[in-house]
């Protein structure tokens, strides 16, 4: 009969559904991206994190550290579903004649994620926690600089937030999607350093935070040096986008250094190599992502400010028509404005006034990445019968991309001959410029 110190503890039960549907999504997931890598060999340089991230997470599941395993899993399903339910969202609003294959693919990959994300979120339920190596109270340095990196965790995830606000905000065209899809990856890591440090062992959150925080600082450098260039040569957009540039890597590199000076207060201990790896390969899926999306979205630019512009062309043919049937249907020479065109009020009928002619979207100035200006001419002598504002004898319509080279490169000019003129120079078209 063998001593207490001597009795061996069974191993953790799982149910088996899990783990093999863990395996079998991860493993399914590997042979995607793959084909992927096969297909086009240019992406491998940019899926080899997920590479490393799935053969992990297979081959922890057979061994005996299977919680790390199921913890990895769980963050990448999770993670890895958001980003590709973006990009497909994206895609589907964006790109017109997307083919089927895609979307069946991507569609595919999207529920495969869905069965990590579970599988790993029942697996670390089920298996039992590690015991926290650091028992003993922290020491009070340690404690000070944790503190450091918590709230500098939580001011960079505020840095990148609020730009994105602000700039949907002002310019009122969604070109906010490309921050939140290149950010993906990145808002999750801030969170967990939070977290993380709020725990007894914080080891991870200060690993993530040197692995992130690095990754973040240098590809910072190069962006606020562009910037303050910019700002010095007297472009005024570029001296807030310095400013903040500046301030975010200067966050980070005090983050690093203060997640630095937590690690050696709370002293070395066993398996901090492995965070620090983890951590680290999760930077490069970051540093992947972005460079996937920088490559990415300049390259589907083009086709969105196309559609824009033919959306404005087409924009500027109906209110030309309309103009011209609410001429001679109300005898008030043409609207003096987009307002008399529009929808009638609920419950009303068309008319002299609201002629019911385009939508409120058109109504309202602004479409598709464009902004359109209804300028009206002299008024007519004799209004209309039943038409208390008088129409005028003439018009003209300018349309122009909210913001030149991203939302549209061409402007154009329209008036009641309905000829459509335009310019590919940063400014309004006239009807001096060339007819379409």
């Amino acid at each position: 009969m063998g001593s207490p110190a001597e009795t061996s503890v069974p191993a953790p039960r799982v149910e088996k559904r899990w783990l093999w549907g863990a395996r079998a999504a991860a493993g399914v997931s590997l042979l995607m991206l793959l084909g992927l890598a096969v297909s086009e060999p240019s992406t491998l340089f940019l899926l080899w994190p997920l590479f490393v991230g799935y053969g992990w997470v297979l081959i922890g599941l057979g061994r005996k550290r299977r919680r790390g395993a199921a913890l990895l899993g769980r963050t990448m399903g999770l993670l890895l579903l958001l980003v590709t339910l973006l990009l497909l969202g994206f895609l589907l609003s964006r790109v017109e004649g997307l083919e089927w294959k895609v979307v069946g693919l991507l569609e595919a990959y999207a529920l495969a994620q869905a069965v990590v994300m579970v599988s790993g979120f029942q697996l670390a339920r089920q298996l039992p926690r590690e015991t926290a190596s650091t028992s003993a109270p922290l020491p009070e340095e340690a404690r000070r600089r944790l503190a450091r990196v918590k709230w500098r965790a939580g001011v960079s995830l505020i840095l990148l937030s609020v730009p994105l606000l602000i700039g949907w905000l002002v310019s009122r065209e969604p070109l906010w999607w490309i921050g939140l899809v290149a950010l993906a990856p990145v808002w999750p890591a801030y969170l967990a350093i939070w977290v993380y440090a709020r725990r007894t062992n914080p080891k991870k959150g200060l690993a993530t935070a040197v692995g992130l925080g690095s990754l973040v600082f240098l590809l910072s450098l190069p962006a606020a040096t562009g910037a303050t260039v910019g700002a010095f040569k007297g472009d005024s957009r570029m001296v807030a986008l310095a400013s903040g540039l500046v301030l975010f890597a200067l966050m980070q590199a005090a983050m690093v250094r203060s997640a630095i000076g937590a690690y050696y207060a709370i002293g070395r201990e066993k398996g901090d190599w492995g965070k620090l790896a983890g951590a680290l390969v999760y930077a490069a899926f970051c540093f992947a992502w972005l460079m996937m999306v920088a490559i990415a979205i300049p390259s589907l630019l083009p086709s969105r400010m196309a559609a824009n512009e033919s959306s404005a062309v087409g924009t500027l043919r109906i209110i030309n028509v309309s103009a011209a049937y609410y001429e001679d249907t109300y005898k008030n020479g043409f609207p003096p404005d987009l307002r008399t065109l529009g929808p009638a009020g609920p419950g009303g009928s068309a008319n002299c006034n609201q002629g019911d002619f385009i939508d409120a979207v058109v109504v309202s100035g602004e479409k598709s990445g464009y902004r359109f200006d209804y300028r009206p001419g002299p008024r007519v002598e004799k209004p209309g019968k039943g038409c208390p504002i008088p129409g005028v004898k003439s018009y003209t319509i300018l349309a122009q991309p909210l913001v030149h080279d991203r939302t549209g490169i061409r402007s154009f000019f329209t008036d009641e001959t309905g000829v459509i003129r335009m310019t590919a120079e940063d400014r309004a078209a006239t009807a001096a410029d060339p007819p379409l």
